[in-house]
Protein backbone atom coordinates (compact mmCIF):
# COMPACT_ATOMS: atom_id res chain seq x y z
CA UNK A 1 0.00 0.00 0.00
CA UNK A 2 3.02 2.35 -0.46
CA UNK A 3 1.06 4.91 -2.71
CA UNK A 4 -2.31 5.05 -0.66
CA UNK A 5 -3.14 8.59 -0.33
CA UNK A 6 -6.65 8.35 1.61
CA UNK A 7 -7.74 6.11 4.20
CA UNK A 8 -10.61 5.88 6.40
CA UNK A 9 -11.47 3.66 8.97
CA UNK A 10 -14.76 5.51 10.21
CA UNK A 11 -16.80 3.71 12.80
CA UNK A 12 -14.77 0.67 12.55
CA UNK A 13 -15.08 0.43 16.61
CA UNK A 14 -11.10 0.66 16.43
CA UNK A 15 -10.23 0.81 20.48
CA UNK A 16 -6.53 1.42 20.09
CA UNK A 17 -4.16 1.95 17.40
CA UNK A 18 -0.56 -0.30 17.57
CA UNK A 19 2.45 1.67 17.48
CA UNK A 20 2.98 1.67 13.98
CA UNK A 21 0.28 0.54 12.47
CA UNK A 22 0.71 2.92 9.31
CA UNK A 23 4.46 3.44 8.73
CA UNK A 24 4.46 1.54 5.46
CA UNK A 25 2.08 4.20 4.00
CA UNK A 26 4.75 7.30 3.11
CA UNK A 27 2.26 8.51 0.88
CA UNK A 28 -0.91 9.02 2.91
CA UNK A 29 -2.43 12.38 3.09
CA UNK A 30 -5.75 11.95 4.48
CA UNK A 31 -6.43 9.54 7.65
CA UNK A 32 -10.23 9.47 8.91
CA UNK A 33 -10.07 7.87 12.38
CA UNK A 34 -13.76 9.39 13.46
CA UNK A 35 -15.87 7.72 15.46
CA UNK A 36 -14.12 4.83 16.67
CA UNK A 37 -13.88 3.93 20.55
CA UNK A 38 -10.16 4.96 20.46
CA UNK A 39 -9.00 6.18 23.72
CA UNK A 40 -5.59 6.84 23.21
CA UNK A 41 -2.93 8.41 21.05
CA UNK A 42 0.75 7.37 21.78
CA UNK A 43 4.42 9.31 20.92
CA UNK A 44 4.45 6.30 18.06
CA UNK A 45 1.23 6.13 16.89
CA UNK A 46 1.83 7.98 13.58
CA UNK A 47 4.95 6.78 13.01
CA UNK A 48 5.63 6.97 9.46
CA UNK A 49 3.28 9.48 7.72
CA UNK A 50 5.40 12.38 6.89
CA UNK A 51 3.40 13.27 4.17
CA UNK A 52 -0.19 13.43 6.51
CA UNK A 53 -2.11 16.44 5.97
CA UNK A 54 -5.02 15.83 7.43
CA UNK A 55 -6.58 13.81 10.59
CA UNK A 56 -9.47 13.38 11.56
CA UNK A 57 -9.84 11.81 15.19
CA UNK A 58 -13.63 13.07 16.01
CA UNK A 59 -15.90 11.32 18.01
CA UNK A 60 -13.68 8.77 19.61
CA UNK A 61 -13.26 8.60 23.46
CA UNK A 62 -9.68 9.74 23.28
CA UNK A 63 -8.79 11.54 27.09
CA UNK A 64 -4.81 10.63 26.29
CA UNK A 65 -2.67 12.37 23.80
CA UNK A 66 1.10 11.89 25.02
CA UNK A 67 3.54 14.59 24.37
CA UNK A 68 4.88 14.64 21.03
CA UNK A 69 2.30 12.08 19.54
CA UNK A 70 2.65 14.54 16.76
CA UNK A 71 6.21 14.94 15.87
CA UNK A 72 5.84 12.01 12.69
CA UNK A 73 3.66 14.08 10.93
CA UNK A 74 5.29 17.26 9.96
CA UNK A 75 2.90 17.99 7.58
CA UNK A 76 -0.13 18.07 9.45
CA UNK A 77 -2.42 21.12 8.36
CA UNK A 78 -6.00 20.09 9.63
CA UNK A 79 -6.36 18.22 12.98
CA UNK A 80 -10.00 17.53 14.25
CA UNK A 81 -10.05 16.16 18.01
CA UNK A 82 -13.50 17.22 18.56
CA UNK A 83 -16.22 15.20 20.71
CA UNK A 84 -13.63 13.36 22.37
CA UNK A 85 -13.15 12.84 26.47
CA UNK A 86 -10.16 14.94 26.74
CA UNK A 87 -9.72 16.82 30.28
CA UNK A 88 -6.15 18.28 29.84
CA UNK A 89 -4.17 20.06 27.05
CA UNK A 90 -0.31 19.72 27.88
CA UNK A 91 2.14 22.32 26.30
CA UNK A 92 3.94 19.73 24.58
CA UNK A 93 1.16 17.58 23.30
CA UNK A 94 1.29 19.56 20.08
CA UNK A 95 4.61 19.40 19.41
CA UNK A 96 6.18 18.42 15.66
CA UNK A 97 2.96 20.45 14.49
CA UNK A 98 4.47 23.11 12.83
CA UNK A 99 2.33 23.66 9.46
CA UNK A 100 -0.79 23.38 11.30
CA UNK A 101 -3.67 25.99 10.24
CA UNK A 102 -6.84 24.17 11.51
CA UNK A 103 -7.34 22.42 15.23
CA UNK A 104 -10.95 21.60 16.14
CA UNK A 105 -10.73 20.66 19.96
CA UNK A 106 -14.21 21.35 20.82
CA UNK A 107 -16.79 19.24 22.64
CA UNK A 108 -14.38 17.98 24.99
CA UNK A 109 -14.66 17.72 28.71
CA UNK A 110 -12.22 20.42 29.57
CA UNK A 111 -13.94 22.49 32.35
CA UNK A 112 -12.04 25.59 34.05
CA UNK A 113 -8.89 24.56 35.66
CA UNK A 114 -8.71 21.31 33.71
CA UNK A 115 -7.20 23.25 30.06
CA UNK A 116 -3.48 23.80 31.92
CA UNK A 117 0.34 23.66 30.89
CA UNK A 118 2.84 21.00 32.55
CA UNK A 119 3.47 23.28 35.31
CA UNK A 120 0.97 25.12 36.76
CA UNK A 121 2.68 28.30 38.84
CA UNK A 122 -0.12 30.90 39.00
CA UNK A 123 -4.13 30.72 39.76
CA UNK A 124 -6.21 28.66 37.47
CA UNK A 125 -7.13 31.42 35.54
CA UNK A 126 -3.79 32.68 34.54
CA UNK A 127 -2.57 29.14 33.80
CA UNK A 128 -5.59 28.99 31.60
CA UNK A 129 -4.74 32.02 29.77
CA UNK A 130 -1.45 30.74 29.47
CA UNK A 131 -2.37 27.21 27.56
CA UNK A 132 -4.72 28.82 25.61
CA UNK A 133 -2.17 31.39 24.63
CA UNK A 134 0.07 28.36 23.87
CA UNK A 135 -2.82 26.73 21.62
CA UNK A 136 -3.56 30.32 19.50
CA UNK A 137 -0.73 31.27 18.87
CA UNK A 138 0.89 28.68 17.78
CA UNK A 139 2.86 30.19 14.20
CA UNK A 140 0.53 29.11 11.32
CA UNK A 141 -2.42 28.13 12.86
CA UNK A 142 -5.01 30.65 12.06
CA UNK A 143 -8.03 28.65 13.15
CA UNK A 144 -8.47 27.31 16.67
CA UNK A 145 -12.46 25.74 17.98
CA UNK A 146 -11.94 25.58 21.59
CA UNK A 147 -16.22 25.73 21.65
CA UNK A 148 -18.58 23.79 24.60
CA UNK A 149 -15.35 23.18 26.25
CA UNK A 150 -17.13 25.25 29.45
CA UNK A 151 -14.36 27.58 29.43
CA UNK A 152 -15.98 30.65 29.37
CA UNK A 153 -16.69 31.52 32.91
CA UNK A 154 -13.23 30.96 33.41
CA UNK A 155 -12.54 33.59 31.00
CA UNK A 156 -14.68 36.49 32.20
CA UNK A 157 -13.07 40.13 32.38
CA UNK A 158 -10.31 38.78 30.44
CA UNK A 159 -9.17 40.84 27.41
CA UNK A 160 -7.69 40.04 24.21
CA UNK A 161 -4.22 41.75 24.42
CA UNK A 162 -3.97 38.95 27.62
CA UNK A 163 -4.64 36.25 25.53
CA UNK A 164 -1.98 37.44 23.05
CA UNK A 165 -4.14 38.19 20.25
CA UNK A 166 -3.48 41.60 19.35
CA UNK A 167 -0.28 40.67 16.83
CA UNK A 168 1.65 43.35 15.24
CA UNK A 169 2.15 41.42 11.70
CA UNK A 170 -1.33 41.35 10.81
CA UNK A 171 -1.85 37.63 11.06
CA UNK A 172 -5.14 36.73 11.58
CA UNK A 173 -5.58 34.02 14.28
CA UNK A 174 -9.58 32.68 14.94
CA UNK A 175 -9.74 31.20 18.20
CA UNK A 176 -13.43 30.22 18.89
CA UNK A 177 -14.79 29.39 22.79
Amino acid sequence: MYSLQFLSLKRNELSRIADGTFAGNPQLTQLDLSYNQITEIKSSTFVGLTALRILKLNGNMISTIKDHAFTHVPQLSELDLSHNALTTLRRNMFLGLVNIHVLDISENWMHGTALSTDDTYGSPKSDLIEAIGIICRKPGLYFTNLRNNGLIPMLNNVTQQALGFDFADGTQHFCVF
